[in-house]
């Protein structure tokens, strides 16, 4: 087993930071934006397909394959069922929501596992195959999620527009 280097160490420790910068924002709250919160699932699903394109095709790939569009899809469901009804709130002008931790916390869980993955074991079929399955694994929790944002948002501007409803 090898061990990281310096540059490698720097790679994750960056990552980290970006990491943490995300689980902080979406606990504490975002900017909302349409492009916000479809840009992260949109980036998910190009690099998602661009990985399981870009894989070595053999025996595995298939299964592989397989368990990738099972795991989005079920996940997908997960993301769904986990971040209804966010929160948005205003700051000043500007209009926020706060994300599900659980959603964040998994996304995190499996954003970093695939770094090291990539790092340390890069030219390992089987490794390449996790972190294809990884990625379609956070690409349908994020979907999800990205889709419960926008109607949590209708629904918060519906009860802003007809506060009698409520």
């Amino acid at each position: 087993m090898s061990s990281f280097s310096a540059y490698e160490y720097i790679i994750i420790f960056v990552i980290v930071l970006i990491a943490a910068r995300r689980l902080y924002s979406g606990v504490n709250g975002t900017k909302f934006s349409l492009f916000r919160v479809f840009r992260l699932p949109v980036l998910y699903i190009a690099l998602t397909v661009i990985f399981i394109l870009t894989s070595a095709v053999n025996k595995f790939f298939y299964y592989m394959l397989t368990v990738s569009i099972a795991l989005f899809f079920i996940l997908f469901v997960v993301g769904l069922a986990y971040s209804k009804d966010m929160e948005f709130f205003e700051k000043g002008e500007k209009l926020y929501y706060k994300r599900k931790p659980y959603i964040m916390i998994i996304w995190m869980v499996t954003f970093l596992v695939r770094v090291v993955l990539e790092i340390e074991a890069s030219n390992l079929i089987y490794a390449i195959y996790t972190v294809n399955v990884l990625m379609a694994l956070s690409t349908g929790l994020i979907t999800g999620e990205a889709i419960n944002t926008y109607k949590s948002h209708k629904n918060y501007i519906e009860r802003v527009k007809n506060p009698k409803t409520m």
